[in-house]
């Protein structure tokens, strides 16, 4: 993985990774979807283009209050327009008024005290866990999954440590 992305993201429980896997695992994906590894479930708290490799920003994140959030799966969603032949991402969208008000917040301070560039979306922040891309429409209902969220890390730093842990041989 390449790139200078700054990405503080929740984590979720041990319990609610299982629950989602489970969810993921007992339903029907059209051909060639790709499973997210579970290990890799999070929900981006915000991104920025730059800003991995200044130390600054790392020590800002690790400063801030740990919080858990309790949010709820509202509905899965694809993102994306459809065209052309990458597979899109499948999302389960979760709502919880304080992950988005604490997101929201963070987003603000990492613009005003780091200078960072924030990725915004029309109607601000929206919370989702990816669990899949898939080349085919996806039309699944929302499990009903209450999934606790926290702490906060920096993603970009756990996926590269993942992608560099040995792999059992097959």
């Amino acid at each position: 993985m390449s790139g200078d992305y700054f990405c503080p993201a929740y984590g979720l429980s041990p319990a609610s990774r299982d629950a989602v896997a489970a969810w993921v695992a007992a339903q029907t994906w059209p051909p060639a979807t790709r499973l997210k590894q579970p290990s890799k479930y999070h929900v981006t708290c915000l991104y920025s283009p730059t800003g991995f490799r200044q130390e600054r920003n790392h020590r800002w994140l690790e400063a801030q209050p740990q919080r858990v959030f309790t949010a709820r799966c509202t509905a899965v969603e694809m993102f994306g327009s459809g065209r052309g032949r990458r597979p899109r991402p499948v999302a389960l969208r979760l709502e919880s008024p304080e992950l988005r008000a604490h997101a929201q917040a963070l987003m603000d301070a990492a613009e005003t005290e780091l200078g960072l560039p924030v990725s915004r979306f029309a109607g601000g922040y929206r919370a989702h866990l990816t669990v899949a891309f898939a080349s085919r429409a996806v039309e699944l209902p929302a499990p009903d999954l209450a999934l606790e969220l926290g702490p906060l890390y920096e993603h970009h730093t756990l996926i590269r440590k993942l992608d560099a842990a040995p792999r059992p041989a097959r």
